[in-house]
């Protein structure tokens, strides 16, 4: 638990996590109760609501695929900035009732896949940034932010819903949006670095066994040379004897 506490990289990891797992429990106390104001049916609600897990069912495997390749870091951050981007146009859009369920369910559906992009490209960051031998603890922490998230988000949304109104909560979860895209991008670019390294100790283990090969190539060569020149000084010998 220690050398993950020491870890800097995963620290800003797992406040950027906690701040965006409270966003999300922000919204889904939120985003059905104005949906519901809207439409006044369930069903609608239960629709719009649905949309945001579309993009997960069927983007999920060419996403997972695309981010491997990427910059992870990069990715999460921008993810999440474009997250709180669509959230504050959503805002808007409350605010100067120009907003309908469709309008609500299309934004979601976009909102859903920037979800999807940035959660799997954090997910494949833990062992480069926390470490292989602690990929346990890392992944305890992670639940334990996940747990907390859980407890306080509804009671805080709550809260602020009934102090404020829908505008101002959806507001604070893109300042929370924002906030967790600067900590995901303060994290240092560990992945290309280890890349390198690793690229690094392979062209050197090349450069070592290539030096053993030559090496092991001359004193080939030189014992066969000595073998000759003795092989050569004897049959002199012999035909002088001769």
């Amino acid at each position: 638990m220690k050398s993950i506490l020491i870890n800097q990289d995963f620290r800003r990891m797992w406040g950027s996590e906690f701040l965006s797992i409270l966003n999300g429990r922000f919204r889904e106390l939120l985003i059905p109760l104005v949906v519901l104001g809207l439409t006044s049916s369930p069903l609608v609600t239960a629709l719009v609501a649905l949309s945001q897990q579309l993009g997960t069912v069927l983007f999920a495997i060419p996403i997972g695929t695309w981010v491997e390749t990427k910059n992870k870091v990069r990715i999460a951050s921008s993810c999440h900035f474009l997250y709180g981007i669509g959230i504050f146009m959503l805002a808007f859009l409350l605010a100067t009732q120009n907003v309908n369920a469709v309008i609500i369910a299309s934004l979601l559906f976009v909102m859903g896949l920037l979800a999807l992009i940035s959660r799997t490209a954090f997910t494949s960051m833990i062992p480069a940034i926390a470490g292989r031998e602690n990929l346990l603890k890392a992944h305890t922490n992670i639940e334990a932010a996940d747990a907390i998230a859980t407890v306080i988000g509804p009671a805080l949304g709550g809260i602020l819903l009934a102090k404020t109104d829908s505008v101002l909560t959806l507001l604070i979860c893109g300042i929370l949006s924002l906030l967790s895209a600067l900590l995901i991008g303060f994290i240092r670019n560990k992945e290309g670095f280890i890349k390198k390294r690793r690229e690094n100790s392979l062209f050197k283990r090349v450069e070592v066994r290539g030096e053993m090969n030559l090496q092991y190539t001359k004193d080939c060569f030189g014992v066969s040379r000595l073998s000759n020149t003795k092989s050569n000084k004897r049959s002199k010998i012999i035909l002088l004897l001769i």
